[in-house]
């Protein structure tokens, strides 16, 4: 390779020469000898910045340039490259040691990767690019790490669609060769559109609308960045939104180039700060001055977004805004004279000192310093004085203690002085005053200001242009009393409630400024929530879902702020959960509707908008074992031999072909193999079953679905911040486990929340605790019931059943704990505590017997409620499923609805066993074992069965005969307990507890007999059958069915799931979306205009589009 050198002119003026660049100061790096004086077409910077490369097309070369403090010296060239840079990104890279890769153009994209210092070509140990005719590479950079990033495309004649996979190389030494060998490796469903030296992912999908969205490889995490606000409809849509897409990223911001439009998105905020029009000349000149002056971090950030647009003067005129309002661009007359086609697009920024870019077929470097400089001083208007003093305010205050600090951070606090003083107001009342007064140097662009004062912690933000300071933040601290605790995070904590207590202009600023609303919207709706300020919620309610309509794709967070806040609401005002509930059905997170057609019926079936992308790396080495497998076809030619080893294989397995099935299905749902290669190795008869069982079966009509995303946003999340072994006692609920209302459940927002729980881990998390019941159930049921049982066996059961009956007990004992008040008033609790209580017992006290194989006499009773409670309970797992669950949540509703009406019915029947006891009551001794002969009429032995002679003449005697001996049910009402079971019997219908007295003789026993008739067996007993009518037909519905469904999700998340398991995203996602069969949409939408649902003054817009989509009037 060829040893050269060039020189970079380092001096510069301050003049700027537009006829080369412009608003720059740039040194013109002497590129001719690099690529025999052709122009350069590419440049790439490796991660680090310590090394460049650029390409020519034309000289079909790439040169490899040193960088040391922004000088440029060339070191190493490779010839005969062939790059097609105009169809595609990103398809040369080099890495900080010097390793040089890219993409060529020849049919399928082969690759090439060199060592620039020992002119080494580096081969790949997975998979063979070159001579494989189905891998298409599409992308290849370097991380920080100096680990190769390539993104393949790869197609399979037997697949729907092309697979993309991502796979990470590291560079290894192999007999003596450079090798770089795949460590990881992931299949995403997106199409990725830039990979940053961060580890991050950003890719799009027709699955999410096409929105962009960060995956982060360390963490597997990804957000949502920007929402596509146009329908791509064909597939050149998709090239042409990937192909206009430009982002970067500081790890703070991160910044797109959209088609027309600058997305600057926080990555701590999580959403847009910020959007602008680049075709809106005034917007741009605007932003670019408070950027340049205020966040040159998103100066820098944004440089390589804006600066194609400095020269493009024809599409946007920006220039001739600077021209217009500054005087330095006089001399300008040549600006206008570079062709658009060598826009530098290809900008590269190094430690925010240099950019290199690409202008007219030559490298150019840019002192992004002086950049800076210039481009402030032709904002800067002449006729701004300079001066010290800012701004000059008066403060009530009550101390003079305080110390103020103007800071931008809390490492380098400026104190400031201050005078303080007293005066007399009006009222000759004395008051504190203290006049502060703000100085700003210079040299110095601070502009926050931070006190701290007896009633907490203010900052407030000076704005240069206006000459106005306002309140960003305020924390509630009572007299200087600082939690170190509070202020130890790197962030500052969320105000306190004392915060919007003590401070109405704190509350006025968060709630008319967009990203402090979001950030603190949570807080101060709950403050306003637990104030009783119906004015203030309502004003956030109505912020949220306009901020929402202003952007549907970006802006989806803010309904975050209520969704958070619905326990609260569900407290003091359920009404707003009713009414965001209807207001938000039916809606999505664009301006238009997807209508897709599914193979099969998924009527709201939940699922998460975006992209997978799934960590496959433990299947590297079945596809490097697949990889020799193809390169020993290829290089057999006798093939007979392997036709015949192909069915032996086969017949093997076919014995076991059951068991082999369930293993290659587990291989491939752990991705420990794939389907890359379904001719190869074992699970080749597993493919051609599945492939012929596919062709076998026919197709099914396609049904057409509708998208719609679930509008409670957050609400099913989990707290990030908990203590582990804390959450085991104490877990912290989640919104949706506070807020169980008929109200979210009666659309079908509520019914998706609830379908997405129960697939995704209620089912089999409540299968598992069905298993371990019947196995508590078996087990005591099969001790309890059969007779002639070994005691060993016997005893091995009951040890069981107390174990098992343990593990269940400790779940309600954390229930217990955990909300006691709660626990109590669920009578279904009580029920199971009974059910689990009493086998543990019984089980203990047959134990301590001597003998097993038999049962005593004492604990059969015990046995039986044992079982009868055991059996109950089995039957009430049963009111999770549809089918049945409906009725249980009848009977339960039902139940709690007439509870008060039983109170009272039992009162009165109290009341009339309380008057039959008074009557009927024995008043003198008596004895069940000896007769007892008395005048008393309430004697058992008096109204007891007696039986007298009769006669030879016919006559009957006077005296009895025969005698039955009288008990405890002769006369009822010899106990008070015994004369209340004689009531409920009556109200039954029996009325033999009162057939031993003669009504005609006893007229106060038949008033009450007919008093009891009318009052409680006619008139309330018929009452009581008219409230229950009343009472199903109000719970006649899934409504009811779904909150018990939702009561019963909401046990498990807590009390079965882990501490880490409910902050997983895969069951616990910050967006839901799901399909909706188009015909049921129609009918529901129809069914809300009939009842009036579907007017609203929310979301005209879209209701409008879902209309049009349904094929729907109005």
């Amino acid at each position: 390779m060829d040893e050269f050198s060039v020189k970079i002119d380092s001096e510069t003026d301050n003049e700027i020469d537009f006829d080369k660049v412009d608003l720059t100061n740039k040194d013109k790096i002497d590129s001719n000898k690099a690529h025999n004086s052709l122009p350069i077409t590419e440049i790439e910077v490796s991660p680090n910045e310590k090394y460049l490369v650029t390409y020519s097309q034309e000289d079909r070369s790439i040169v490899g340039w040193e960088i040391t403090n922004g000088q440029l010296e060339p070191e190493s060239r490779v010839d005969d490259v062939d790059v097609d840079v105009n169809s595609s990104n990103h398809l040369i890279c080099v890495s900080d040691d010097k390793k040089l890769a890219y993409i060529t153009d020849n049919g399928y994209s082969n690759f090439e990767s060199y060592d620039l210092i020992s002119e080494d070509q580096i081969s790949i140990d997975l998979l063979d690019f070159n001579n494989h005719n189905d891998i298409e590479i599409l992308y290849c950079t370097f991380n920080l790490n100096d680990e190769l990033i390539l993104y393949n495309c790869i197609n399979d004649e037997s697949w729907e669609r092309f697979q993309y996979v991502i796979c990470i190389y590291s560079l290894q030494t192999k007999n003596n060769k450079l090798i770089y060998k795949c460590k990881r490796m992931y299949w995403t469903s997106g199409n990725v559109m830039s990979i940053q030296k961060y580890d991050k992912l950003y890719l799009s999908s027709s699955l999410s609308n096409n929105n962009v969205y960060e995956f982060d490889l360390a963490t597997e995490k990804k957000i949502k960045i920007v929402g596509s606000s146009e329908m791509m409809t064909s597939f050149d849509d998709n090239i042409k939104f990937e192909k206009d897409l430009r982002i970067s990223n500081n790890g703070k911001f991160i910044c797109i180039r959209i088609k027309n439009k600058i997305i600057i998105y926080s990555i701590y905020l999580k959403i847009h700060i910020a959007s602008l029009d680049i075709n809106n000349v005034n917007q741009l000149h605007t932003f670019m001055k408070f950027i340049v002056v205020s966040h040159p971090i998103l100066f820098l950030l944004l440089f390589p977004l804006l600066f194609p647009l400095f020269s493009n003067m024809p599409n946007n005129g920006f220039w001739d805004v600077i021209m217009k309002d500054s005087n330095s661009l006089r001399n300008l007359k040549n600006y206008d004279q570079l062709s658009k086609e060598y826009l530098p697009n290809n900008i590269r920024v190094l430690k925010r000192k240099y950019a290199f870019g690409i202008l007219d077929g030559e490298v150019w470097k840019i002192d992004l310093e002086k950049v800076e400089t210039n481009i402030d001083s032709l904002f800067k208007s002449s006729d701004i004085n300079n001066f010290d003093e800012i701004c000059e305010n008066w403060y009530e205050y009550s101390d003079s203690r305080s110390e103020f600090y103007g800071v931008k951070d809390f490492k380098n606090l400026i104190r400031w002085k201050y005078d303080s003083g007293c005066l007399n107001d009006n009222n000759n009342r004395i008051v504190k005053l203290m006049r502060l007064q703000v100085f700003k140097k210079n040299n110095n662009n601070e502009c926050d200001i931070i006190i701290l004062t007896e009633m907490g912690l203010f900052i407030y933000h000076f704005n240069e242009d206006s000459q106005s300071i306002s309140l960003i933040y305020y924390y509630y601290i009572k007299k200087f009393r600082i939690d170190p605790k509070v202020f130890s995070e790197p962030t500052l904590p969320l105000p306190n409630y004392n915060s919007f207590k003590f401070c109405n202009g704190w509350i006025s600023y968060i709630k008319y400024n967009k990203e402090i609303l979001f950030k603190y919207g949570v807080e101060l709706l709950t403050f306003a929530i637990k104030e009783h300020n119906l004015e203030l919620i309502d004003d956030i309610f109505k912020k949220c879902l306009y901020y929402f309509k202003e952007d549907l794709g970006s802006n989806v967070m803010f309904l975050s702020i209520i969704t958070s806040t619905m326990p609260l609401l569900n407290e003091y005002y359920p009404e707003y959960i009713s009414r965001y509930s209807l207001e938000t059905t039916m809606i999505t997170d664009s301006p238009f509707y997807y209508i897709e057609h599914q193979d099969i019926n998924l009527h709201l079936y939940p699922f998460r908008r975006y992209f997978h992308t799934i960590d496959i790396s433990q299947s590297i080495w079945w596809l490097n074992y697949c990889a020799l497998k193809k390169n020993d076809e290829v290089n057999n030619k006798e093939n007979y031999f392997k036709i015949k080893r192909f069915h032996l294989s086969n017949l093997f397995f076919l014995p076991f072909l059951p068991i082999y099935y369930v293993i290659c299905y587990i291989l491939l749902r752990f991705h420990i193999i794939n389907d890359w290669y379904k001719k190869f190795g074992f699970p080749n008869l597993y493919f051609f079953v599945n492939d012929l069982f596919l062709k076998v079966i026919p197709k099914k009509q396609k049904t057409p679905t509708i998208i719609f995303m679930n509008p409670y946003i957050k609400f099913v999340n989990y707290p990030k911040d908990y203590n582990w072994f804390l959450e085991l006692i104490w877990p912290q609920p989640s919104p949706f486990d506070e807020t169980i209302n008929r109200d979210i459940y009666r659309t079908w927002n509520g019914e998706v929340l609830i379908n997405f729980k129960w697939n995704n881990y209620g089912k089999y998390y409540y299968a598992i605790i069905l298993i371990v019941f019947l196995a508590l159930l078996g087990c005591f049921n099969v001790a309890a019931t059969i007779a002639d049982m070994d005691e060993n066996i016997r005893n091995q059961l009951l040890n069981a059943t107390i174990i098992l009956g343990f593990i269940h007990l400790s779940f309600e004992v954390r229930q217990i704990i955990y909300n006691p008040i709660k626990w109590i008033r669920d009578f279904w609790n009580i029920f199971d505590v009974i059910a689990f209580v009493l086998p543990i017992y019984t089980s203990i006290i047959w134990l301590q017997t001597n003998e097993l194989s038999v049962i005593p006499m004492d604990i059969i009773p015990l046995l039986s409620f044992s079982c009868l409670f055991l059996d109950i309970k089995f039957l009430l797992f049963f009111r999770a499923f549809e089918y049945f669950g409906v009725y249980f949540a009848i009977i339960i509703s039902v139940a709690k609805q007439i509870i008060s009406f039983l109170v009272v019915l039992f009162i009165i029947i109290i009341s009339f066993a309380h008057a039959f006891y008074i009557l009927l009551l024995p008043r003198a001794k008596f004895s069940f074992d000896d007769r007892t002969n008395n005048n008393d009429p309430n004697n058992p032995w008096n109204i007891a069965n007696s039986y007298n002679l009769v006669l030879e003449n016919g006559s009957i005697g006077k005296t009895p005969y025969i005698i039955q001996q009288p008990n405890g049910n002769t006369n009822m009402f010899v106990d008070f307990r015994s004369s209340l079971f004689a009531m409920y019997l009556f109200l039954t219908g029996d009325s033999s507890a009162l057939t031993n007295w003669t009504y005609t003789d006893n007229a106060p026993i038949a008033i009450l007999i007919v008093l009891f008739s009318l009052l409680i067996v006619v008139y309330l007993m018929n009452l009581f059958i008219g409230l229950l009518n009343m009472a199903i037909e109000k719970d006649n519905n899934r409504v009811s069915y779904l909150k018990q469904k939702a009561e019963i999700l909401a046990e498990i998340e807590l009390f079965y799931l882990l501490p880490h398991q409910r902050r997983w995203g895969k069951w616990f996602p910050e967006i839901i979306y799901y399909y909706a069969n188009v015909d049921k949409t129609r009918e529901k939408v129809k069914e809300m205009m009939d009842n009036g649902e579907w007017d609203s003054n929310e979301f005209t817009e879209l209701k409008k589009a879902l209309l049009e989509k349904l094929n729907m009037d109005k």
